[in-house]
């Protein structure tokens, strides 16, 4: 995750020169990078002892963020692209304008990562848990009863024919 915030004040650093080559490989792979460091803290988490970070990730309100938090992930590119796609001309960045852009592109990710959630994400999760309890409730059967599970008939019907 460094590694990716340290590439991105390089290239976003207004001396930079601009280069192709250093440019293209970044918006190659940085969501890859980042991908990959998120991962790695993840692990961490999960597998490694108690820390002040799990216990402030482990917060009651941190659960429905956790829930929208991969469709935002997924949608994060798109506002920002449209939003810079818009312009028609010129525009100068202010510190209020910004952080402006900032939030309301974070609202609207959050917003439409919700409406993801709930119309993607929460029906297959529904549907599996359904399934998974049918299926736990479903009696087992006999393989040594094979009339319980209809081969007495094609057992007949197969010597009949002999």
């Amino acid at each position: 995750m460094a590694v990716s915030w340290a590439s991105g004040a390089y290239i976003y650093y207004p001396r930079t020169e601009y280069n192709r080559l250093i440019c293209s490989l970044y918006g190659a792979s940085i969501r890859s990078i980042w991908s990959a460091g998120l991962s790695l803290v993840l692990y961490a988490l999960l597998n490694g002892s108690q820390t002040c970070v799990h216990s402030i990730l482990s917060w009651r309100p941190f659960s429905p963020l956790a829930a929208i938090g991969f469709n935002v992930y997924l949608l994060n590119t798109i506002l920002p692209t449209a939003t810079t796609a818009a312009l028609r001309n010129n525009d100068h960045i202010s510190h209020l304008k910004l952080a402006l852009l900032i939030f309301g592109d974070l609202g609207m990710d959050m917003l439409f990562g919700l409406l993801l959630y709930l119309c993607a994400e929460k029906p297959f999760i529904q549907l599996g848990m359904n399934l998974t309890k049918i299926l736990e409730n479903k009696p087992k059967q006999d393989p040594s009863n094979l009339s319980q599970m209809g081969y007495d008939n094609k057992v007949k019907v197969a010597t009949e024919h002999l």
